[in-house]
């Protein structure tokens, strides 16, 4: 079965406004220290993983700029529910973008179909087809399992 690379941004993706409201404003930093994960989000992700596993074996890779903190992010994944699943994270390279980074690491597999990035902030990946990429909002709540529908949807997954 054929690996499918899920590049995941975590702020701003795996938490939005109903986890904001829920810790509260002054406790959003603490959040993001802890790491947590909004449950909705997770679902979101599951519905996609879960899709994927028809066919590929789903593998998340952390391309979030806490990747240093891997660990943290895949326990609290886990923590909340994500299904099991493969781990990687791009590697830490000083001074390049996150889009550099998934670029370099899908170029060391020699994989350039089976992957889809999902970011907030998606200015880095202008060289990607859009089909490859779920943008999320922290406004619309990160993750969502309409996003996710679409992105099924358009791709025929």
């Amino acid at each position: 079965m054929q690996n499918f690379y899920i590049f995941l941004d975590y702020d701003g993706v795996m938490w939005g406004l109903d986890l904001l409201k829920k810790e509260g404003f002054k406790s959003l930093i603490n959040s993001l220290i802890k790491y947590k994960a909004s449950k909705n989000c997770v679902l979101a992700l599951n519905c996609l993983i879960e899709n994927l596993k028809k066919d590929y074996n789903p593998i998340i890779v952390i391309s979030s700029e806490r990747r240093r903190s891997f660990e943290k992010i895949r326990k609290s994944l886990m923590e909340n529910g994500l299904v099991n699943c493969e781990f990687d994270a791009t590697p830490i390279v000083r001074f390049k973008s996150r889009g550099n980074l998934v670029k370099q690491y899908l170029q060391a597999l020699n994989e350039n179909e089976n992957f889809l990035i999902i970011d907030d902030i998606v200015s880095s990946f202008k060289s990607f087809s859009k089909d490859k990429i779920i943008k999320t909002s922290l406004l619309k709540g990160g993750l969502t399992r309409n996003l996710v529908d679409k992105y099924l949807n358009t791709n025929e997954i």
